[in-house]
């Protein structure tokens, strides 16, 4: 047979565990208005929010300072490739007269949403980048509830 005398080479493997590992992964498709919830552990306290993707890209984000926040969402990668397989929803609102941005990387589970990462900023007249905000709870899940 002509794939018994075939040799491969040394990195073949490797080649192919790395192409199975960028190609992979769960696609996140939202076909109606959802609404997730989860708790918040951060250093001074939890925050219970809700979040509410809407099929047009709107976001709502309640809990996480007093009153809701409005935003957007976009598929966009989470995990370890290239590939869109999370959300990224982006926030601007307002706490204490001042501006904030918040950014929630979610990651899709089969009971909701993971969030991976949490980022936020001032929004002030001199442009600052988001910084990671530190949770005692890593990785809390926002279960999905309709």
């Amino acid at each position: 047979m002509f794939f018994t005398d075939m040799k491969l080479h040394p990195i073949f493997p490797l080649l192919v565990a790395s192409v199975l590992t960028f190609s992979c992964g769960s696609d996140f498709s939202l076909e109606k208005n959802t609404t997730y919830k989860g708790k918040l552990v951060f250093a001074d306290g939890n925050k219970h929010v809700t979040l509410i993707l809407s099929v047009n890209g709107k976001a709502r984000l309640g809990g996480l300072y007093p009153n809701s926040a409005q935003g957007t969402w976009e598929k966009a990668p989470t995990g370890l490739g290239y590939e869109k397989d999370g959300v990224k929803a982006t926030f601007d609102g307002m706490k204490s007269n001042e501006g904030y941005r918040i950014v929630f990387m979610l990651q899709p589970s089969d009971d909701g949403l993971i969030l991976a990462d949490i980022r936020g900023r001032l929004l002030k007249d001199k442009p600052s980048t988001l910084q990671s905000l530190k949770l005692k709870e890593n990785k809390p899940l926002l279960k999905r509830i309709d």
